[in-house]
């Protein structure tokens, strides 16, 4: 009985992963709230032509903070790319992350996960993780943890 069990939740968590990988291939569908211009950001919002970083992160995590201060120290090099900064906290905390790392500029969106899906949508569940699309929205890499700006701008530029 008990291998029968360890069986199935192999074959559960085996599926999931299968599902998330099949789902993120290509950006997914998605709906966030932008904490700029307090609207619905989408699939749809996503510029075309660009390739896209998705950051999932949380202002206390001490991994996001190194990561959000080297992204701000070559800040000109992502210019040229999307970036979408998302995070389940509140509106306060994000704007205040932004704030303090100085992450400004047309290119980047703080978006808000209110309704937390981004683990069921990205399959990502732990902070910082990192997607990023080419220009077609086909997934190019993906980084569990704190990831170096050069490693980031490498895959962007595919």
């Amino acid at each position: 009985m008990i291998l029968l069990i360890l069986l199935l939740i192999i074959f559960i968590k085996a599926d999931h992963k299968n599902r998330i990988a099949k789902q993120t291939k290509y950006l997914p569908e998605f709906s966030f709230i932008n904490l700029l211009h307090e609207n619905n950001f989408s699939r749809d919002s996503v510029l075309k032509g660009k390739s896209c970083l998705i950051l999932y992160f949380n202002s206390e995590c001490e991994h996001c903070q190194k990561e959000a201060t080297q992204i701000h120290g070559d800040l000109y090099f992502f210019s040229d790319y999307q970036i979408l900064m998302v995070s389940s906290e509140s509106k306060e905390s994000i704007l205040a992350f932004k704030k303090k790392y100085q992450l400004d500029g047309p290119f980047i969106k703080f978006l808000q996960d209110q309704k937390f899906i981004f683990e069921d949508v990205f399959g990502a569940t732990t902070v910082p993780t990192s997607f990023i699309y080419n220009k077609d929205k086909l997934l190019i890499k993906r980084f569990y943890g704190e990831v170096k700006t050069s490693a980031l701008l490498h895959y962007l530029a595919y």
